[in-house]
C-alpha cells in the first residue's frame, strides 16, 4: 500500500506501520527502541534497490512548529558533515505533515557485540575504536549538534574495523522527564548523564559522560554503574562512584583511569568541557600502551641484532636496550630504563652524548658520531648512528640509536698511520743520513748528523 505524502481525514502526523510504502520506501521492520530509535524504520528504497533507515520526528512533537524546526535545522547539519564516522544523511522529507530523514543503514556488527570480548581484545585496538567514536563526537559537536543519546547499538563496526556513529537525537533534547527511570520508554537509560536522568537538560558535556561509560565498558567489558534492577541501576549513575578500570584490567596505565574518572563525574562543569580535550588527554594516556606493546615487540627484535641497539626519550632516558647494549653497559636492562647518560657515565663523556641527542632531535636527520665511552669492559671508541622515530599517535619523538665498537679497528689503524710514519722518516734518513732499524723492537734509529753514502 503506496502513502502520497498530502493530507487526509485522520491521517495528518499518523505514523505508518511495517509493511507500507512511504514514498519509495517500504517499511521492513522497527528499529530497537532501547536505544532511543524510537519511531525509526528499517526500510527499502524501491528505487535504488537499497536498505536505509527512516528516522520520523517523534510524537507527539511534529505538532510542535519550534521542535519541527528545530529537527530540520539538526538534520541538515547532519547533512552537512562528509565524515566516515557519521551516519550518512540522504534526504530530509515529510509524510504527513511529519518530518523524517532517509539515513545510511549498516548490517554489521555494533560495540554492543564487541563488549563480551573486550577483555580478550588488544588496548591499542580498542583504544583505536574509542578515538574514531570520538571523531565523530568531535566533527558532530563542531557544527553545535550533541548527539544526546550515545549507546553501544548507535556505535557500528564494519569488517574494515572502521567505526559509524548513528542514533543522534535530531530536535532535541525532547521532554527530560521522558528519561527518568519511572517511563518504561526511557532510551537507553544505562548511558545517560545524571542531568538527563534529572530532567535538566543536557549539552555536549551530556556526550562527554555517555562517551566516558563507553569507554569504561570497552575497555573492561563491564558497565560501570550497571545493577541488578533499572532503579538501582539508575541510583548508582547518579550518586556512586566507578570502580577503577585498573581494578577490573591490570595493567592498564593509572593516567587512562584518570581520564575516564574525570569523564564520569557527576557534574557537567567537573568532566571535560569539550571533546578534544577528552580525546588529547586519552591519546597521551593510551599511548603509554602502545608504548609498552611496542618495547616488547622491538625488544624481541632487537634482540636479534649482533649490535648494542638502543632507544631514547625526549627527556633523553632509555626506554629500550637489546641485550647486547645492557652487556656492554654491565647493568642488567632494569636498572637502566627511565635511566640517562648522566646516570652511568663520566659528566664529560655524558655531556657529549646528550649534545649528540640534541642535535638529532633539533634537526630530526640521522647522524653519526665518533665517541670515547667508558662501560665494562674499560674505555671504548665507538661509532654511534643516531635517528629520530616520531610515535603516530601521540606525536612524541624517540631517538633510535645503534652502536658498533671500533676499539680495535681505530687501534688497526693507528698502528698503520704509525708504520706510515715510519716509512716516511726511513726514506728520509736514507738522504740525510744513517739509520737503523732494530727488527726486534721496532723501531727506527737516524743519525742526521752522518752523510749518507
Amino acid at each position: 500500500m503506496a502513502i502520497d505524502n498530502q493530507r487526509s481525514e485522520g491521517g495528518v502526523g499518523r505514523l505508518p506501520t511495517v509493511g507500507e510504502t512511504v514514498l519509495h520506501f517500504r517499511l521492513l521492520q522497527p528499529l530497537g527502541e532501547a536505544e532511543g530509535d524510537q519511531d525509526s524504520f528499517l526500510a527499502e528504497d524501491v528505487n535504488l534497490g537499497r536498505r536505509v533507515c527512516l528516522r520520523f520526528i517523534p510524537s507527539p512533537y511534529w505538532r510542535d512548529p519550534q521542535m519541527v524546526s528545530r529537527f530540520r535545522e539538526d538534520a541538515r547539519k547532519l547533512a552537512g558533515l562528509i565524515n566516515p564516522h557519521l551516519v550518512p544523511i540522504h534526504e530530509l522529507l515529510s509524510y504527513r505533515d511529519r518530518p523524517f530523514v532517509v539515513a545510511g543503514c549498516f548490517t554489521e556488527l555494533t560495540v554492543a557485540d564487541l563488549i563480551p570480548e573486550a577483555r580478550r581484545r588488544p588496548i591499542p585496538e580498542l583504544g583505536n575504536l574509542i578515538m574514531q567514536v570520538g571523531w565523530g563526537l568531535q566533527a558532530a559537536h563542531d557544527v553545535g549538534l550533541p548527539h544526546r543519546q550515545l549507546a553501544p547499538g548507535h556505535v557500528w563496526l564494519t569488517p574494515q574495523h572502521r567505526v559509524t556513529l548513528s542514533g543522534f537525537q535530531l530536535g532535541g533534547p525532547y521532554n527530560q522527564a521522558a528519561d527518568t527511570p519511572d517511563d518504561e520508554s526511557a532510551v537507553a537509560y544505562e548511558y545517560r548523564a545524571p542531568e538527563q536522568l534529572n530532567g535538566r537538560g543536557s549539552d555536549y558535556r551530556s556526550d562527554i559522560f555517555s562517551f566516558g561509560v563507553l569507554m569504561y565498558e570497552i575497555l573492561t567489558g563491564e558497565h560501570p554503574f550497571r545493577a541488578d534492577t533499572r532503579e538501582r541501576t539508575v541510583q548508582a549513575i547518579l550518586e556512586q562512584t566507578a570502580t577503577p578500570i585498573t581494578d577490573l584490567r591490570p595493567g592498564l596505565p593509572a593516567q587512562l583511569d584518570e581520564v575516564i574518572t574525570r569523564a564520569l563525574q557527576k557534574r557537567p562543569d567537573d568532566r571535560y568541557q569539550r571533546i578534544d580535550r577528552l580525546l588529547a588527554a586519552f591519546t597521551h594516556a593510551i599511548a603509554e600502551v602502545r608504548l609498552e606493546d611496542s618495547r616488547e615487540f622491538l625488544v624481541s627484535v632487537i634482540n636479534g641484532l649482533d649490535d648494542p641497539v638502543f632507544v631514547k626519550d625526549e627527556q633523553h632516558r632509555w626506554v629500550i636496550l637489546n641485550d647486547i647494549m645492557c652487556e656492554m653497559m654491565g647493568y642488567p636492562r632494569h636498572e637502566l630504563i627511565g635511566k640517562s647518560d648522566y646516570d652511568i657515565f663520566p659528566k664529560e663523556q655524558a655531556d657529549v652524548f646528550w649534545a649528540n641527542d640534541e642535535l638529532v632531535l633539533r634537526t630530526g636527520r640521522t647522524h653519526v658520531n665518533e665517541e670515547e665511552i667508558t662501560w665494562k669492559g674499560g674505555t671504548a671508541t665507538i661509532s654511534t648512528k643516531k635517528s629520530v622515530l616520531r610515535e603516530p599517535v601521540s606525536g612524541r619523538r624517540f631517538i633510535v640509536g645503534t652502536i658498533r665498537d671500533i676499539t680495535t679497528y681505530k687501534e688497526m689503524d693507528r698502528e698503520l698511520q704509525e708504520r706510515h710514519h715510519r716509512y716516511e722518516l726511513a726514506a728520509h734518513a736514507g738522504k740525510v743520513g744513517v739509520w737503523d732499524w732494530n727488527l726486534l723492537t721496532d723501531e727506527l734509529y737516524i743519525d742526521e748528523h752522518v752523510p749518507a753514502g
